[in-house]
């Protein structure tokens, strides 16, 4: 009997102890719920402000609340990522695809892992999902990219070679015609037609995804209807090494060599290193700081015969950013802070440079806006015996039509309002321009 009393005390109170703890495990329930939220947001968050480790720490923690959901799995294989952790990141992505095989962000995400571990075949199947997917153009883009790397870099098809040319014309109401003022345009508007070629050919020496290597060539060549002994021929070679320590990640140094004539005299040699690091960011935007030194040799021709005056150094530290605002849209804006030396010192000064642009489009067809804004203000006194200071507006717009990926037809338009001081050198100028480029 009294084995009978103790057994009914325990049953009672194992149910009183269930029916007053259920708020309270409701409430738990809830909680972990509101925690889950908040780590994948967390997470989400410092992966945009680069801040990896914490982000894999919140994330863990909404992996283990919710073993399952496919967006903390994606998220965290990209904090692992982008931290350098491929190993760690393979696992995450994969259990990502498994709960949302049709989403291309992880084949995208995946691919990137899978080229950084060696594994070429894993990744190039990868990409080629997500160029076939309903991914927006930018991704598959970049996909297409990272295609042709894992070709080169598999020894399938030689070097990545580019090759491209522009055919067009320009008409500039104001062509530049003082042979003592060559940087400004003449205040008698002298306004001309000119054909204009252009071609390019690069070939990428390699492409491990960390490292790479470019060379490219660029031809211009300008043929006036009238002021024939102004046409501008320019010759340029350029070779540029790539560093991405992470996918997010790319530094650059970059060297060009360029030689120009001017109505068929040399005019000048130009050498120009340029170093830089550019950040990108999972919102869709890039920031990049750069430094850029020019080495400057302006050689005297018939129509230039102080020319050589400007030979100096141009040192010049900026940076630019660039921001998706859709698909097919985005914005940018930059700032440019640079230094000129020249042997004749009415030629130095001080500029500082800021620009902001914004383009859209369709499939097919895509507008680009700019403006830009510089403020020069020269060291010495000129031949007026005051310190010239110039403002320039630059204003420009282009309609490019691109019927193919090979061909496309631009319509251009540049607006330029420079004021100084010093009145030789306020004038105005518009350039209207119609090309047409063949990628080859």
């Amino acid at each position: 009997m009294t084995l009978n009393k103790s057994a009914l005390a325990v049953v009672f109170i194992m149910f009183i102890s269930l029916v007053f703890a259920q708020p309270f495990l409701s409430n738990v329930h809830a909680y972990t719920e509101k925690e889950f939220e908040i780590a994948v947001t967390k997470g989400g968050y410092l992966i945009d402000n680069a801040n990896y480790d914490e982000a894999v720490t919140h994330l863990k923690l909404a992996r283990e609340m919710k073993p399952s959901d496919p967006e903390a799995a994606l998220l965290l294989g990209i904090a692992y990522s982008r931290s350098g952790r491929f190993a760690a990141a393979k696992p995450a992505l994969m259990d990502a695809l498994r709960s949302e095989p049709d989403n291309p962000r992880i084949n995208y995400e995946l691919g990137l892992v899978m080229m950084q571990a060696g594994e070429i075949d894993e990744a190039r199947d990868q990409f080629t999902e997500v160029v076939g997917s309903k991914a927006d153009e930018n991704t598959k883009a970049a996909a297409r990219k990272y295609l042709e790397t894992l070709k080169s870099a598999a020894g399938q098809g030689g070097k990545a070679l580019r090759l491209g040319v522009a055919l067009g014309g320009q008409y500039d109401s104001n062509v530049i015609l003082e042979p003592d003022n060559p940087v400004s345009p003449s205040s008698g508007k002298k306004a001309d037609w000119r054909a204009i070629v252009s071609a390019n050919a690069g070939v990428t020496l390699f492409d491990t995804g960390r490292f790479a290597a470019d060379v490219d060539y660029n031809f211009y060549q300008s043929k006036h209807k009238d002021v024939t002994n102004f046409d501008v021929q320019q010759h340029s070679v350029s070779l540029s090494g790539r560093y991405s320590p992470a996918r997010d990640m790319r530094t650059e140094l970059g060297y060009a060599l360029a030689y120009a004539t001017v109505g068929g005299d040399e005019y000048s040699v130009t050498h120009t290193f340029r170093p830089s690091i550019a950040v990108a960011h999972t919102s869709g935007a890039i920031t990049e700081f750069y430094f850029a030194q020019e080495f400057r040799n302006f050689i005297n021709g018939a129509d230039f015969e102080t020319n050589s005056d400007r030979t100096g150094t141009n040192a010049a530290f900026g940076m630019a950013q660039t921001r998706k605002l859709g698909e097919n849209s985005g914005w940018g804006f930059g700032y440019k802070y640079e230094r000129e030396s020249a042997d004749k010192e009415t030629w130095d000064y001080n500029g500082h440079t800021g620009n902001l642009n914004f383009s859209a489009g369709t499939g097919t067809i895509r507008v680009m806006l700019g403006a830009t804004l510089a403020y020069k203000e020269y060291l010495r006194e000129s031949d007026s015996d005051s310190i010239r200071r110039d403002t320039t507006q630059d204003y420009s717009a282009d309609m490019v039509w691109s019927p193919t990926e090979s061909v496309s037809l631009t319509l251009s338009e540049v607006y330029t309002i420079n004021n100084s001081n010093i009145g030789k050198f306020d004038y105005k100028r518009s350039i209207t321009g119609l090309f047409l480029g063949v990628k080859l």
